[in-house]
């Protein structure tokens, strides 16, 4: 993948935890060889949704969709995300970052 990968530290996560309340950690798997990637992500905005979701709805661009959320919601290691290896794993998990709480529609 890369090796430009520097692990946050616990003083960085800390700091974010204070800042931006409860985080997503994402472990990227590295190859035979080669180290895992951690990322951080912080909750994302309404004002980045929009953005997002304008990919989607206006110019059906999901990967200008996926490069919006990553882009404003990664904490480390940003510059690693213009590696296609480390974008395009990142990928299958980008809506599950989206998500903070699950509701449940019941009957009365």
């Amino acid at each position: 993948m890369t090796n430009d990968y520097t692990p946050p530290t616990a003083e960085q996560i800390a700091e974010w935890e204070q800042k931006y309340g409860k985080l997503k950690k994402v472990i990227l798997k590295g190859e035979e060889g080669e180290g895992d990637l951690v990322f951080y992500f912080k909750k994302i905005s309404l004002q980045v949704l929009r953005l997002a979701q304008n990919a989607i709805l206006q110019e059906k661009d999901s990967i200008k969709y996926a490069e919006i959320v990553l882009n404003n919601t990664v904490l480390n290691n940003k510059e690693l995300l213009a590696d296609s290896d480390v974008f395009l794993g990142l990928l299958p998990v980008v809506d599950k970052l989206l998500t903070s709480k699950i509701a449940v529609l019941e009957k009365n």
